[in-house]
């Protein structure tokens, strides 16, 4: 069924040097079983603080529009629908009829095609990652004076620091802030 339910995060960093985690949530099965569907969606919940779901579909699954429809409609169950989303076609590898890729992508316009497994478009994959949180976040500067270092653990909770300078007047930060916070 599942090889876990846990949920793995793995840490990468964008080509500009940005950190970012990745969160990685179990797949979508049919017919679950009664006593796994609580655990199942309390794992998805997690996808709540997502600033970007990546959507990942095996294209060459013959299902894979029913499985794209199972999870849209969780997502609207959980009220995360609205979360910016990115539909990755994944194993385009493994679909001989280049006909249906691009029926495919013309059916999901917003999707992207890739093979995890060849690093086909991976490189675009991140690009198009990149550019959906920097839509989803806004950068400032700011200088804290010393006498208010008691700020500090605050923006670092609350922001992703690009860049710190330790001046004569105070600590000069450049802040990265999504939007919802």
């Amino acid at each position: 069924l599942f090889a876990t339910l846990d949920t793995t995060v793995r840490s990468f960093n964008f080509s500009n040097g940005q950190k970012a985690l990745m969160s990685d949530t179990v797949g979508f099965i049919r017919k679950i079983p009664t006593h796994l569907v609580a655990s199942f969606r309390s794992t998805l919940t997690e996808a709540r603080n997502a600033d970007v779901l990546l959507h990942v579909v095996d294209v060459s699954h013959n299902y894979f529009r029913e499985q794209i429809q199972v999870v849209n409609e969780t997502l609207k169950f959980l009220k995360i629908q609205d979360t910016p989303q990115i539909l990755v076609l994944n194993k385009m590898d493994m679909v001989e009829d280049r006909y249906e890729l691009m029926a495919a992508q013309e059916e999901y316009p917003n999707s992207i095609l890739v093979s995890a497994q060849e690093s086909i478009n991976t490189d675009k994959l991140l690009e198009l990652m990149q550019r959906k949180f920097d839509e989803q976040s806004k950068t400032y500067e700011i200088l804290l004076p010393y006498s208010q270092m008691q700020l500090v653990q605050k923006i670092y909770t609350f922001a992703d620091i690009v860049s710190r300078d330790d001046t004569d007047d105070g600590v000069a930060f450049s802040l990265r802030i999504s939007r919802d916070k």
